[in-house]
């Protein structure tokens, strides 16, 4: 789960608001002089982005959504307005509960926007089932999500860190199954790879998928609840963060790591942590002291059907 810290996020997330362009050029270019009735942002953390996306289409009511009560507090708080509200909620529910919430209802809704989100989710066949289940006939959703970067592998060594392993070791592999066996090498722990990968889902950083299976995967994530793919693409892009506590501050608000780690030892974890990655990453940029990260995200534009003989190419 993301470490999220409202505050820290909302000043932090440029990354994530660089990408969201690609929902707010798609929103203009499908609903340019069209009225929408409802838009629902799930997974909106903070609301900026989502007070974004509400500015650039006619719509007469917004709501985001998110499973983290701090963040919607914020969002309300800071974003919240007669158009747009926040919620609490998780798009990976039972469809009772998603639709419990006041305003979403079966066949209800204009609009999914999704911004960095559904790479975390636990179920994201669940959560596409409700997005469709939401969805009006004729109705459109637009996601992001991170897919890769070459961060991911350097990040997760952070695990194997001798004042860390046997946390990470003890609290990673739940699953019997999946128990790992120690060994001792060079005086290191070392885990299985599939008790090891889950500790920072959703990314398997010991193996990177092609681009053909990443996007057959979003592909089919559609087509088994009922939507139409219209794109379904692997982006090449890049942030540059103007100084390095900039990047250390991206970091820190989406440490997933960090809810392993018992809180009176936290401070010193992210000081590990930054030093690793200060040795490891950031002292090896030659855009000092600007810090650049190359990776990749996808982008998925669906529709559902109006009618049940309307075809993907609709």
């Amino acid at each position: 789960m993301m470490n999220v810290l409202p505050e820290l996020y909302d000043q932090s997330n440029n990354l994530q608001k660089q990408d969201s362009q690609f929902i707010l050029q798609s929103l203009k270019n499908d609903y340019d002089k069209r009225h929408i009735g409802l838009l629902i942002d799930v997974g909106c953390g903070s609301g900026n982005i989502t007070q974004d996306i509400v500015h650039c289409v006619d719509v007469d009511k917004a709501m985001g959504l998110d499973l983290n009560q701090p963040m919607v507090e914020y969002a309300q708080k800071i974003y919240g307005n007669k158009v747009l509200s926040f919620h609490l909620g998780d798009i990976c529910d039972q469809w009772d509960k998603v639709s419990s919430i006041p305003g979403i209802v079966e066949n209800g809704v204009d609009i999914v926007t999704s911004s960095y989100c559904l790479h975390w989710v636990s179920d994201q066949s669940k959560a596409m089932s409700n997005v469709a289940r939401m969805l009006k006939p004729g109705g459109k959703c637009y996601l992001t999500m991170f897919s890769w970067s070459q961060l991911l592998p350097i990040q997760e060594q952070i695990t194997f860190h001798p004042r860390w392993a046997n946390i990470f070791r003890q609290h990673l592999a739940t699953d019997p199954e999946e128990k790992p066996t120690i060994k001792q090498t060079n005086s290191e722990l070392e885990m299985p790879i599939r008790a090891r990968r889950k500790s920072s889902a959703p990314f398997p950083v010991f193996e990177i998928p092609s681009i053909e299976e990443r996007t057959k995967k979003w592909s089919d994530l559609c087509t088994q609840c009922g939507l139409d793919t219209i794109e379904v693409k692997v982006n090449d892009s890049t942030f540059t963060y103007d100084d390095i506590e900039g990047f250390k501050g991206e970091l820190q608000s989406l440490c997933h790591y960090l809810s392993y780690i018992p809180e009176d030892q936290r401070d010193q974890f992210m000081n590990d942590y930054f030093e690793h990655m200060d040795n490891c990453y950031i002292k090896r940029q030659e855009t000092l002291p600007k810090v650049k990260v190359d990776y990749q995200f996808m982008s998925v534009i669906a529709r559902k059907p109006s009618n049940q003989s309307e075809t993907s190419n609709n």
